[in-house]
This record gives C-alpha cells, sequence and structure tokens, in this order.
C-alpha cells in the first residue's frame, strides 16, 4: 500500500538520520527468521530469482545466499543506474 501522502524528508530525517538493518540484533534475527520462513515456503533453490526491493543494508538479503540464487536488490538512491543492482555474484 502506498499512502498518498508524502512527509517532508527534512522532518523524517534529521541529524544525520543514518538508520540501517543491521544495527538492531533483534531485527536481525526476525530477517533471518523471515528469510528461513520464505526459503522453505517457496522452495528457493539455485535456479530462484530473489529480489530486495528497499534492501536497505542488504542485511535480509544475506539471509538468501544460502540458496545460491540469483540475488537482485533495488533501493532509494540519487544514482538511477545505481537503483537496481546485483549482488552476492
Amino acid at each position: 500500500i502506498q499512502l498518498g501522502h508524502v512527509v517532508d524528508p527534512s522532518l523524517l530525517f534529521q541529524n544525520s538520520y543514518s538508520y540501517v538493518s543491521g544495527t538492531s540484533p533483534v531485527f536481525v534475527n526476525h530477517l533471518n527468521e523471515y528469510a528461513e520462513y520464505i526459503i522453505d515456503l517457496f522452495d528457493l533453490e539455485k535456479s530462484s530469482l530473489i529480489v530486495d526491493i528497499g534492501s536497505n543494508d542488504g542485511t535480509c538479503l544475506s539471509f538468501f545466499k544460502k540458496t545460491r540464487g540469483n540475488f537482485w536488490t533495488a533501493t532509494c538512491t540519487l544514482n538511477p543506474y545505481a537503483a537496481f543492482r546485483r549482488v552476492f555474484r
């Protein structure tokens, strides 16, 4: 779901805001368990395509490495050519 209202980023991200998923051990554990669930649910394997949209620091995507699938990430960036890239080559 995408909200129609946009909050001014200067209100949201003050004082050099730099949140990354990997800074919270509880959240890292949650992402690991989530990846395990998705791998089992969809029986992911080497030929699987795994795309993480809004991947932040790649913490969640890193837990899919054991599938040896094709990994792509899409992140917010000022460089449109860097916004969608292949990872874990």
